[in-house]
């Protein structure tokens, strides 16, 4: 992921804690749920790129991950790959958001 991305999520992290009104937390803990809350959106974005990475690609995209391919290019794999990937993105996105705040299940 590069640093416009990770940047995006850390936003969207920021979004979703402020829109669920936790009240004041301190320091400590609000950095914990930061940092949790962007594991579990990193994992999702992962898990649906993996959905929809075509069967015969999942190879060539492990073969990255195992060299330790930098972001842009894992980027640019997926979009190669994956018709509309910012639009699933933004879809699985809105679906966590709205699981997350209480507006829909899973």
């Amino acid at each position: 992921m590069n640093t416009t991305q990770s940047d995006s999520i850390l936003l969207f992290v920021d979004r979703l804690i402020e829109d669920k009104n936790l009240g004041p937390l301190d320091e400590a803990s609000l950095r914990e749920l930061k940092h949790a809350l962007y594991g579990r959106v990193d994992d999702v974005i992962k898990a649906k790129i993996v959905e929809l990475l075509p069967k015969d690609q999942l190879d060539a995209f492990e073969s990255l991950l195992d060299k330790k391919a930098d972001s842009a290019d894992l980027q640019s794999f997926c979009e190669a790959h994956i018709p509309n990937l910012r639009i699933a993105i933004a879809e699985v996105l809105l679906q966590f958001r709205n699981i997350y705040l209480g507006l829909a299940t899973a």
